[in-house]
């Protein structure tokens, strides 16, 4: 019964469209052979729909289930809704790919077989079935009574005292195939999967989400805010939530080993202590962050347990993996070499909410963004290795970034982009660029650098504790030395600071940026927000995420481009370009409803989680998804994401020449 799960026998009969077939879910995968000779109407449900069998075929533990169906029945869209036609007893057998919803008779294509021939019995003349019977029972008759001395009898036995005879020991080989690949026949129960989350935070509601549509799934939310946590397990049926203490070993031993699967969603500096958990507990584990030193030490002790511990499968990093490597993978395979790469991502305000002195915007914290644009850098442009300091960063931005004609980008390098080249299994000798970057609108860099000189984005603990001011004005005379804040006495510290005159554009931009945030007298605001933190960079962080949060109804957007060239042995060049655009959604009353960013983070993540449990992922370790046996599967899954969700990378590639790569390239307009 669809609304309860109950069956009346009665009820059934009177009232089919009440009830639904769950063959799909308790029987087909459990059968290789399926011989279907019911009958049906339309009123009644169908045994198995083409939707239920795409299903089982992208169910990496049905791999040899369903292989076959005897529609005896022959009911064309019915009972079996992919048998489509009756076939000839000349031409016995077609197919159905229920994943493409294809049909064709390619015996080595993939999808089940079906042999639908109508009126079977007259196939077989009664002159025919009574000779083959009346030569056949008197060996029958001769084995019932377990006489097996015939001739023919003998020459008719595969096996016997549990081994294969000598003229069928060539079988043997087929037998110890099959034992070397254990997927191939797998018991499995129907019980729900148990997932334990880690953390509660922004990205985690698209995540939930996905995972608990399956509903296969039992899902516990585990977090030191249980506040949080239980806001979250409140928008869903059925889930839990547990008191996280990470310094708890006990506890975290009896989470993880309760689980099936771990997907970390905590600060990246507390992965490790559920990863040896999960390492103990035999348990695989997902996690969005980078790989760090200490995750990589664990990388022999999770090969020896068996457990896959899947990191950097979020956002960027994450699907920038993915979509690279497809494409990295695709060229080295047709023996072309990668001559450049360049990738940009990026989080940003929808162009429509940018309109402010940063055209940028804040979720959580903006202290690790503002303390970004403070690492060095080091990168290749068109054969010339960069290496950029941190305190120089800002300062050597790539001014216009023209990945798409609407957006007046600029962008940032992102850290080392060389450490990527081995990655990615790149050749270092074979590449003219490397280089990785971050989205920003422009004027965003000269801002921050501004911000920098003057001392807003200081780390340094001063010598008498924790600062408090009263305003932000307060907060700006301290950090600038100044008596106070007036506009003119503003104006002129900055013009001293920046070593420009006061007359300059980048003066008066830096001033009217710090007016709207409060800090300079008959500024934009009341001036009245008080400030404690413990410095001047946590203090500008405060002031920060209260004038540039995101609104109720606005929203943020994600952006992120490839960029490859290839050259190939016969002279031939190839730019491929792989792009994304995302957009956060609003609820039905305007208010927020899922940022892009939570939604290209978290639901990757619950992807990655999906393979794993279905066993999609062999590979052991301390991994990214940079391995094709991962990437594939979760770009699979990528691409089948509702309109509401979607997570789609669209592809490009053009044949050039050498002198229309120069000038179609992104590559030669960074210079």
């Amino acid at each position: 019964r669809i609304t309860d799960g109950g069956f009346d026998k009665s009820e059934y009969k009177s009232h089919p469209e009440l009830y639904k077939s769950v063959f799909h879910e308790k029987i087909a995968p459990y059968t290789t052979l399926l011989a279907n000779g019911i009958f049906w109407s339309k009123e009644f449900p169908r045994l198995i729909t083409k939707e239920q069998m795409k299903e089982i075929q992208e169910n990496p533990l049905c791999k040899y289930r369903m292989v076959s169906v005897a529609d005896i029945s022959c009911d064309i869209d019915g009972s079996i809704e992919f048998t489509n036609k009756s076939s000839a007893i000349e031409s016995p057998f077609f197919y159905y790919d229920g994943i493409k919803n294809r049909y064709h008779e390619d015996i080595s294509g993939k999808g089940v077989q079906i042999m639908s021939i109508d009126n079977l019995p007259t196939e077989l003349p009664a002159e025919a079935s009574s000779n083959f019977a009346e030569m056949l029972y008197p060996f029958v008759e001769e084995m019932v009574k377990n006489n097996f001395d015939n001739k023919i009898i003998e020459r008719s036995i595969i096996a016997e005292n549990k081994k294969l005879k000598s003229e069928h020991e060539h079988l043997y080989k087929n037998l110890e195939n099959l034992k070397e690949d254990p997927s191939k026949f797998k018991v499995f129960d129907n019980r729900k999967k148990r997932i334990l989350l880690a953390g509660s935070g922004l990205v985690t509601r698209p995540l939930v989400r996905y995972l608990d549509r399956a509903k296969k799934y039992e899902i516990s939310i585990a977090s030191n805010n249980m506040v949080e946590a239980n806001n979250l397990a409140s928008q869903f049926d059925g889930i839990k939530t547990i008191n996280l203490d990470t310094n708890n070993p006990e506890l975290v031993d009896n989470l993880v080993s309760n689980s099936d699967i771990v997907i970390s969603m905590l600060p990246a500096n507390f992965h490790t202590v559920l990863a040896n958990s999960a390492i103990k507990n035999k348990k695989n584990m997902v996690t969005a962050s980078y790989i760090s030193p200490e995750m990589e030490k664990l990388n022999q002790r999770a090969k020896d347990s068996g457990v896959t511990i899947l990191n950097e499968i979020g956002l960027d990093p994450g699907i920038d993996h993915c979509s690279a490597m497809k494409i990295i993978d695709d060229i080295k395979e047709r023996g072309g070499k990668v001559r450049s790469f360049i990738s940009w991502c990026g989080g940003l305000p929808a162009p429509e909410n940018s309109n402010n002195a940063l055209g940028y915007k804040f979720s959580w914290s903006p202290r690790g963004v503002l303390t970004a644009g403070l690492n060095s850098a080091r990168f290749k442009l068109n054969n010339k290795v960069y290496d950029i300091e941190g305190k120089n960063l800002l300062q050597n931005k790539f001014p216009s970034v023209d990945l798409f004609r609407g957006f007046a980008f600029e962008g940032l390098a992102n850290r080392d982009s060389m450490s990527f080249i081995d990655v990615y299994g790149l050749n270092e000798n074979d590449l003219e660029t490397m280089l990785r970057g971050t989205l920003r609108y422009k004027g965003y860099s000269d801002l921050m650098a501004s911000f920098s000189k003057l001392g807003f984005l200081s780390p340094n603990t001063p010598n008498s504790g924790a600062l408090e001011f009263n305003n932000g004005q307060e907060f700006c005379s301290y950090v600038l030395k100044t008596k106070d804040a007036s506009y003119n006495t503003i104006i002129d510290i900055v013009s001293k600071k920046l070593s420009v005159p006061a007359s300059d554009n980048l003066v008066k931009s830096t001033v009217e940026a710090l007016s709207s945030f409060d800090l300079v007298q008959n500024g934009a605001g009341n001036g009245n927000q008080k400030i404690i933190a413990p410095t001047i960079l946590d203090g500008f962080c405060t002031v920060l995420q209260k004038h540039l949060a995101y609104k109720p109804n606005e929203r943020d957007m994600v952006a992120m481009y490839h960029e490859f060239s290839a050259e190939f042995d016969s002279g031939e060049y190839e730019l491929h370009r792989s792009s994304l655009v995302s957009y956060g959604t609003l609820s039905n009353d305007f208010s927020v409803g899922e940022t892009a960013m939570a939604r290209t983070v978290g639901i990757p993540a619950a992807i990655a989680a999906k393979v794993i449990l279905d066993g999609a992922i062999s590979t052991k370790g301390v991994i990214r998804p940079t391995i094709k046996e991962v990437y594939t599967p979760i770009l699979s899954h990528l691409d089948e994401l509702s309109n509401s969700d979607s997570i789609k990378f669209e592809e490009e590639y053009h044949k050039v020449n050498k002198e229309m790569l120069r000038s179609m390239s992104i590559a030669h307009k960074l210079l």
